[in-house]
């Protein structure tokens, strides 16, 4: 453990695209987020990563979660 967790960072991809965007959450002010701009019908991978006061833990896409967007370009449902 490197620290107590302050908040969190989730990234995401596209099929094509690799690394497309982030968004940092901090413990106690955000619970939620809502993501612009997606492809419709497009499936994107979603990695979580925690943050301590010494960075984010290490980033492993084999290990994302694989969702897919409906026709208005918003989460459709999980794929794995």
């Amino acid at each position: 453990m490197h620290g107590i967790l302050t908040g969190y960072t989730v990234k995401y991809r596209g099929p094509q695209d690799g690394f497309i965007g982030d968004h940092f959450v901090q413990f106690g002010q955000q619970n939620t987020h809502e993501y612009q701009s997606l492809q419709v019908y497009t499936q994107y991978c979603v990695q979580v990563l925690g943050e301590t006061k010494y960075g984010s833990g290490p980033e492993y896409y084999d290990g994302c979660v694989n969702v897919t967007t409906d026709e208005d370009g918003k989460t459709k449902k999980q794929t794995n």
